[in-house]
């Protein structure tokens, strides 16, 4: 069943009259509420007009009460807004609604348009992803993040900076990086990476530089064979 529909006044204060007589709760203000789908000010003004009186203290309470749940609504829609925000800032960052659509957004007119004006209407499918993230300083990170999910430029730019560390580590130790050379490397390699926000969950990360080292690592040593 769907919601009550809210009459107008004049057809409202009508229908109260002959509905005030037979109310028999103890709070006519809840019940006028419900009866004619009205929030707490409209119902106290209308009962009011109808010669319901009330103690000047229930009015200021009222006025108190409705302030500060007026406020609390506002932050919290300013807080939903601002996660929304980020969410799409960083869904749009991580090319995730390309799998929403199935089709790439920069493809469709339409699709950018849709992505735009709906997304707070599609907010709730979004955050069954959102399960899988957590705020960090501010930024909201993706827990589950794979390798995959970086952008081409960025997978090229941190296979660039692998092949520059690998480069300069032979060059300084005269030696291919195994066991602890290597993890002083990831070291390095995660220490610029993070400088230039490139985020991955750590061990995806690792496994991915060190993925690429070991390729390093058998390239050079065919080439020196």
């Amino acid at each position: 069943m769907g919601a009550k529909r809210t009459r107008p006044k004049p057809q409202r204060l009508q229908m109260a009259k002959h509905w005030i007589p037979t109310y028999e709760g103890a709070n006519i203000v809840k019940g006028y509420k419900k009866k004619f789908a009205v929030d707490t000010i409209v119902a106290i003004r209308d009962l009011q007009e109808l010669g319901v009186p009330f103690t000047s203290e229930y009015l200021a309470a009222v006025e108190a009460s409705e302030k500060n749940r007026l406020l609390q609504r506002q932050v919290k829609r300013q807080e939903q807004l601002a996660e929304q925000h980020e969410l799409e800032r960083l869904y749009d960052e991580m090319s995730i609604w390309d799998d929403v659509y199935g089709v790439s957004v920069s493809n469709s007119v339409n699709n950018i348009n849709n992505h735009r004006t709906n997304f707070e209407n599609r907010i709730g499918s979004v955050k069954k992803a959102g399960k899988n993230h957590v705020r960090v300083n501010g930024t909201l990170l993706q827990t589950n993040k794979k390798w995959s999910q970086l952008k081409q430029k960025q997978r090229d730019w941190i296979y660039g900076i692998i092949r520059s560390e690998h480069k300069r580590f032979v060059e300084e130790n005269n030696r291919l990086p195994m066991k602890a050379g290597k993890k002083k490397l990831i070291t390095t390699i995660k220490a610029r990476i993070n400088e230039n926000n490139i985020w991955l969950p750590t061990d995806e990360m690792e496994l991915s530089i060190n993925k690429y080292i070991d390729k390093l690592n058998r390239k050079a040593s065919l080439s020196d064979e």
